[in-house]
């Protein structure tokens, strides 16, 4: 190939490369030296990111030059060995299979997917996976070579990588309910009763004869929420610390911080906690584990929920069990100030009688829910979330930093979510002088979106409507200023 060639067909795909005016293309009939073949990896790594990663990629290929490798690992499957060594390999090929740049995946007659290309796939941004050699009979798949390899990643690295990857694999291979995200619900079970320790006709819960698991019922979740689509400055500050959260469990380890997060939701009905907790669940792909703290919920059972990765359900009358990892969850407590006394400020609750707060050693306080939430035992991947609409009610304990690591106020629609839900939902820029006269915490979200969603064809109206009232505050009004008087007379 002649130094003109090479550059003809490599020229088209460096103008398309965002940020580069300006390659020296080099000369692979001239000695290509290794001074310069190192510049060229520079430059690329360095300046072009994943665009240029692939075009260095075709000039490695069309030159002939070899990147040297910092570490490489074998592994070998056949098929007609079925033993739990196989995991490591499957884990590889399952990734590699489900990546969107994987082109095209072949499923073979025993049930098999995979890759059907020779060329390297990358895992992420470091490590990647090549198939190296299939044995095939009758479109059955016998044996298979693949090697799982790095140019910045020693062997020790990608070994853990690989080991990470196999315990992924292993959660998922017990997943009974596919791609598909579910809403657990908690079934309320009325409890066995007991006379009080204290006598008379007074009856207590008999905690010693609870079940030591919750049982819930299930449902599909769907929703077209996101969290890319709730509006508001506190929600898009959470927004980014739940991205964070995500991406950067490397982080919480090197600086010893436990890998969990807390979520306080807050704030009047309608403004869009529960929009929240959909959308959040749908951008993690995660289940949403509703419990209800009551009086007579168990220390045995709630350490189930956080502790155990098995969920029960009832579903047609039928009992079944679920394996779900505690970071493929969420647990969602909503209005917790409504669902049980022991989550309150303690300066605000009247003392229980003895009896209630000694009588059983499996019930559950404050003590407990504490310890669970920030103790000795972690749950990395762990997200919670609570929602009050009296947070000040909640004891200062439960909300405290390294519990509770986010705290949303969701409020009425300041004059800019107005704004920005018009344009995000009506796909149009609107001038900013169009947002005078509109009303500031007056509307919430729900009322808003209703609006919107209503004059899709005349947004000058929806905005027009902005600048009074609900009507439902309206009509309050109204009522409130033609009451009558004792003596019959109106005030107005």
């Amino acid at each position: 190939m002649t130094s003109q060639t090479l550059q003809q067909q490599l020229l088209p795909e460096i103008m398309k490369t965002s940020g580069i005016k300006n390659v020296i293309l080099y000369d692979v009939t001239t000695r290509i030296l290794p001074g310069v073949a190192s510049a060229v990896v520079a430059f690329v790594t360095k300046r072009v990111q994943n665009r240029a990663k692939k075009l260095y990629s075709g000039v490695l290929q069309k030159s002939g030059i070899k990147e040297e490798r910092k570490g490489t690992i074998l592994l070998e499957r056949d098929y007609k060995l079925v033993k739990e060594s196989n995991d490591m390999f499957d884990a590889v090929l399952s990734i590699a299979s489900d990546l969107p740049h994987a082109r095209f995946v072949k499923r073979t007659a025993n049930g098999i997917f995979i890759v059907e290309t020779k060329d390297a796939i990358a895992l992420n941004a470091d490590i990647s996976f090549a198939k190296l050699m299939t044995a095939e009979t009758d479109g059955e798949v016998q044996k298979m070579v693949i090697e799982v390899f790095s140019f910045t990643k020693d062997i020790v690295q990608i070994r853990d990588y690989l080991t990470a990857l196999e315990q992924e694999h292993a959660k998922n291979r017990g997943n009974k309910l596919g791609r598909q995200i579910y809403y657990f619900d908690e079934i309320a079970v009325q409890p066995m009763m007991r006379p009080a320790p204290a006598g008379g006709a007074a009856m207590v819960p008999d905690l010693s004869r609870s079940p030591p698991v919750l049982t819930f019922t299930m449902f599909p979740l769907q929703t077209n929420k996101s969290l890319n689509n709730i509006y508001g400055a506190s929600v898009r500050k959470a927004v980014h610390r739940v991205n964070f959260f995500l991406a950067n469990q490397g982080w919480y380890r090197d600086k010893g911080i436990p890998y969990t997060l807390g979520i306080l939701l807050h704030g009047a009905p309608g403004c869009g906690k529960t929009s929240f907790i959909k959308g959040l669940a749908k951008d993690t792909n995660r289940h949403v584990v509703n419990i209800k703290l009551r009086e007579c919920t168990t220390v045995q059972q709630i350490n189930n929920i956080f502790y155990s990765h098995r969920v029960n359900v009832v579903r047609d009358g039928a009992t079944s069990t679920f394996d779900i990892p505690v970071d493929r969850r969420i647990i969602v407590m909503e209005d917790i100030d409504c669902l049980s006394s022991i989550i309150l400020d303690r300066a605000l609750v009247e003392s229980r009688p003895l009896e209630h707060s000694t009588e059983d050693c499996n019930r559950i306080n404050l003590s407990v829910l504490l310890n669970i939430l920030d103790g000795i035992l972690e749950t990395p991947g762990r997200i919670v979330v609570m929602t009050s609409n009296a947070p000040w009610k909640l004891d200062p304990a439960l909300v405290r930093p390294g519990r509770i690591d986010v705290s949303i106020e969701f409020q009425k629609c300041s004059i800019q979510d107005i704004m920005d839900m018009v344009e995000g939902i009506c796909d149009i820029k609107l001038d900013p002088k169009q947002a005078h006269g509109l009303l500031h915490r007056v509307w919430t979200p729900a009322e808003v979106t209703k609006v919107i969603f209503e004059n899709l064809d005349d947004v000058a109206r929806a905005l027009e409507m902005f600048r009074s009232p609900p009507i439902n505050d309206k009509a309050r009004t109204s009522c409130d200023s033609s009451r009558t008087t004792r003596d019959g007379a109106r005030t107005s």
